[in-house]
């Protein structure tokens, strides 16, 4: 009896050393050879990601994207949408890393390698939290190595080894870097007319005719500066970003000192209204479908005199209501910041467009 006591014991000892032998080596950072991927089998959980948090020592509040049902969002900034490209961008380069080579261990050479953790003062790298796959990422992001072809020094967090890896990673470290900056793409072409009220009673109508926008009044001993004159506006809607962006309840400006009505040729309405706070400049942006039979210049309803509308006109569907819904749902509510060479051109006067009267001193 005391035998097999005895050789029930051993075994049980000898399983317990393997266990804690076997748990010991999982504790581990696994070592990764030159050619392993970084991330095996990241690939597959990409469409997983939930969430993405980017930390850096110059950004104290960091960077949160969230995916929702919709899209990407930019927590900090209220939830607008952010660009869905770069995050995908930054999520396959992770997947598909591969590594070049072991670096150092030694923590005093981090800073070398801009791998040093981002909560210290130094630190110069970024934090790159990733929610969703298990286990979930924290990985240091350093320097981009350009002397041996190209690549990113990367260490995961709270372990000791670094390392040189196959992808450039250089994630952006201000929130509004990763919002979607596409506001409008409208060309020259889609425009029926456009309208400028300036705040001092001002008004400045174009109609568009093939492309081009003609000024719809001209003063007697007047002539436009040159053919061109009015290109700038009929392209102010062309491939329009933004570069930063508010709430419409927390900006309190006042009245706008312009608003521009863009009516197209699909029947599409675009009002624009256009603020100057020192040097920066704002604009609020709305959607909506103008009536069949509106007017164009006067707003009213149109009086049929025969006239034919133009060949682009007559050729382009009118615009789907639920996609305009759409739209406008997602630009409505937000104060945008443009660049002012934008917003110059979209908020200019006779004057800007006329040549100069004659010195008469």
């Amino acid at each position: 009896m005391k035998g097999r006591t005895l050789i029930a014991l051993t075994v049980a000892a000898l399983l317990a050393g393997i266990a804690a032998l076997w748990l010991g080596q999982a504790s581990r950072p696994v070592s990764l050879a030159g050619g392993d991927y970084f991330y095996p089998g990241f690939d597959q959980q990409i469409n997983e990601v939930s969430t993405i948090r980017l930390l850096s020592s110059d950004e104290a509040s960091g960077i949160t994207l969230v995916r929702k049902d919709n899209g990407w969002v930019v927590q900090e900034k209220s939830g607008h949408a952010a660009d869905a490209g770069a995050i995908r961008n930054l999520l396959l380069k992770l997947a598909e890393a591969r590594v070049l080579e072991s670096k150092t261990s030694n923590p005093a050479l981090y800073p070398r390698l801009g791998v040093e953790d981002v909560s210290g003062e130094s630190g110069s790298g970024v934090l790159l939290e990733i929610e969703g796959p298990t286990p979930p990422t924290q990985l240091i992001i350093g320097n981009i190595e350009t002397r041996a072809g190209s690549g990113t020094y990367v260490r995961t967090q709270g372990e000791s080894g670094s390392y040189l890896i196959n992808k450039e990673l250089q994630p952006k470290r201000q929130a509004q870097e990763w919002l979607d900056r596409q506001l409008l793409d409208i060309s020259p072409e889609m425009i029926r007319t456009v309208t400028i009220r300036h705040s001092d009673g001002e008004i400045v109508r174009l109609l568009g005719i093939d492309g081009h926008l003609a000024l719809a009044t001209i003063p007697e001993g007047r002539e436009l500066s040159s053919p061109a004159a009015t290109s700038p506006i009929g392209r102010g809607l062309e491939n329009l970003r933004l570069e930063d962006v508010m709430p419409a309840a927390q900006f309190d400006a006042g009245d706008p000192l312009a608003v521009v009505s863009y009516q197209l040729i699909d029947g599409r309405l675009i009002t624009l209204r256009a603020w100057q706070i020192e040097n920066d400049r704002y604009i609020a942006l709305e959607l909506g479908m103008a009536m069949e039979d509106q007017d164009p210049v006067s707003g009213g309803v149109a009086q049929s005199d025969g006239e034919q509308a133009s060949d682009a006109e007559s050729q382009t569907a009118r615009a789907d209501v639920e996609q305009v819904a759409r739209d406008s749902e997602q630009l409505a509510g937000w104060i945008y910041r443009i660049s002012v060479p934008r917003y110059e051109q979209l908020v200019r006067r006779s004057e800007d467009l006329l040549r100069p009267l004659p010195d008469t001193q």
